[in-house]
């Protein structure tokens, strides 16, 4: 089941918010639906058992449309995903905000600060480590926006 961290969350707007609401209510009322396993006598593939069992027949299309409709939901809720993450990208990647990574791993991992020079090409951004003082290295933004976040003072 497809749901969005609770980071890209507060990228939201309204819009997304209600969407984002209803899609998770809609999975709801598709999950309730759903007819859980076959528990009848025998099972045989769906085009045998439009002829020899008509309850097993009907315990296929009902689980086809649960999860075609689970499925529509899912692609839903993953194109409100894609909309902010690309949001995300004109707040975080402008030029002079500083990030840091959102889970370090370890503490020298946390130290690591970044500032973020200019747009190298179409996809990438030049930054500057500030811990090195002379290393600059490109990134893409779908891994800054995934990996990285703002630091408090760049949050204005």
């Amino acid at each position: 089941m497809k749901y969005i961290e609770k980071y890209y969350q507060k990228f939201f707007d309204e819009n997304d918010r209600e969407k984002y609401k209803f899609f998770k209510k809609e999975r709801v009322i598709a999950l309730k639906n759903d007819p859980g396993p076959w528990h009848g006598p025998n099972t045989c593939s769906y085009n045998e058992s439009k002829k020899t069992n008509p309850d097993l027949y009907k315990w296929y299309n009902k689980k086809h449309e649960t999860n075609r409709k689970i499925a529509e939901v899912n692609d839903a809720i993953t194109d409100i995903e894609d909309s902010v993450i690309e949001r995300m990208e004109t707040i975080i990647c402008k030029a002079g905000n500083a990030i840091t990574l959102r889970n370090p791993v370890s503490r020298s991992d946390s130290s690591f600060t970044y500032i973020i020079l200019e747009k190298h090409n179409r996809d990438n951004y030049l930054v500057y480590e500030m811990n090195n003082l002379k290393d600059t290295r490109i990134l893409h933004w779908k891994r800054i926006v995934k990996l990285y976040k703002l630091k408090e003072y760049s949050e204005g």
